[in-house]
């Protein structure tokens, strides 16, 4: 029975490319019923005139009436595509036409709802992930409508202003200036105190930092920092900081003579810095700067590092020289950041639940923190899932947010 009906089609398609020559458009149901009884008039005899018996079975069957309502519902169709075309996608970037799906990031305008590629825009990461907690308004829609502009109130219309009116018209006119020159301040604003509210500080291990300078410049481009905070730099003194910072940074560091270590501080110049040097009997690698702020304290930035060791007497050292300074500088906003290698500590409860250091080389550094009046703000893995990198503040309502950048 398949074969038969199968046959038949293509009986029915070629007569209906025999029949379509000479017919006629359809214009209402008698003439669609007079095509399709033709049609199967037309197939019926070709069928006959092969010496089949599948097909003459086809041709005494009742399944007439069933083929006769599928080509009334064909024809009525009028609207089957034989070559359809690519599907239109339902969120298209309104740049480069393409979909815009899950596996791209993509943004979307709040007044038009029309989506577009980050990439199309050229837009940071910084940027995109900023928009998750504020609005966004495409070319378009942010523009200002110029329609409306000011400008068009001067302007006159020659259809409705009489051109033998007196040129001082107050409706047309703009009034005279407010000053006659721009003023200027006398006082000059030189002022370079830092703002502790708007400072973005990197804390960042490099491991040789000379082997990763286009991803140094990368991050300082894209994330802007006002601080640097730099651990393990593996730098020497015949490497000069302006090979690998902007010149906008001034830069405090200290090399360790094995090539290895090493820890720096990278602080916009635009911040009046004065370096911070240690007593001799606190030797170990923290480097520390006082940045001046808008009130009678200052801003006490430092960057330490302490190695992968279980020496006590090295971060008795450190311990003690962060003590000193806290103790030196009392009313000062203090920002220790580094990487001290104690991954036995849990930061969130502040408690020891490892081994890999011994339990007094843990409890030591907690003491400390607590004698200083120290708070640890990273909570998050920052080296496969250990929180090496710490930064302690004592004044932890200053920081907005801490969180890893990719």
């Amino acid at each position: 029975m398949n074969l038969c009906n199968i046959l038949f089609l293509v009986c029915l398609i070629s007569a209906f490319n025999s029949f379509e020559t000479s017919s006629t458009s359809i214009t209402n149901k008698s003439n669609t019923d007079d095509v399709v009884m033709s049609l199967i008039k037309h197939s019926v005899c070709l069928v006959n005139q092969r010496k089949f018996r599948s097909i003459n079975y086809l041709r005494r069957s009742k399944n007439h009436a069933l083929l006769y309502l599928s080509f009334i519902l064909l024809l009525n169709a009028s609207d089957i595509e034989t070559n359809p075309g690519p599907r239109t996608p339902k969120y298209p970037c309104q740049i480069c036409n393409k979909a815009v799906t899950w596996k791209q990031k993509g943004v979307a305008c709040d007044d038009c709802q029309k989506w577009y590629h980050a990439s199309c825009m050229q837009m940071s990461t910084q940027v995109y992930m900023a928009l998750n907690n504020i609005t966004w308004q495409c070319c378009n829609c942010g523009m200002p409508n110029f329609s409306t502009s000011l400008f068009e109130s001067f302007i006159i219309d020659s259809n409705d202003s009489n051109s033998f009116s007196v040129l001082d018209e107050t409706s047309i006119s703009p009034g005279p200036p407010l000053h006659t020159s721009s003023p200027t301040s006398k006082r000059v604003n030189t002022s370079t105190r830092a703002n502790t509210q708007h400072l973005r500080v990197l804390n960042i291990n490099f491991q040789s930092i000379k082997n990763k300078k286009e991803e140094l410049a990368n991050i300082i481009e894209t994330s802007d920092p006002s601080i640097i905070i730099g651990t393990e730099t593996w730098l020497n003194p015949n490497i000069y900081s302006h090979e690998l910072f902007p010149p906008n940074y001034e830069i405090i560091r200290k090399d360790r003579s094995d090539g290895y270590g090493g820890v720096l501080l990278a602080i916009k110049n635009d911040l009046t810095t004065d370096s911070i040097h240690l007593p001799p009997e606190y030797d170990c690698e923290l480097v520390l700067a006082k940045i001046a702020t808008g009130n009678n304290q200052p801003l006490i930035v430092g960057a330490a590092y302490r190695p992968p060791s279980n020496d006590p007497d090295y971060l008795h050292r450190l311990c003690g020289a962060i003590g000193h300074v806290t103790k030196t500088y009392k009313g000062a906003v203090t920002w220790i950041g580094g990487d001290f290698n104690l991954p036995d500590i849990n930061w969130q409860t502040n408690t020891i639940e490892g081994n890999h250091n011994p339990r007094q080389l843990n409890a030591s550094f907690l003491d400390m923190i607590h004698d200083c009046a120290l708070e640890q703000m990273v909570t998050f893995p920052t080296r496969l899932v250990n929180t090496l990198d710490l930064f302690l503040t004592n004044r932890p309502s200053l920081i907005s947010r801490c969180t890893p950048i990719p």
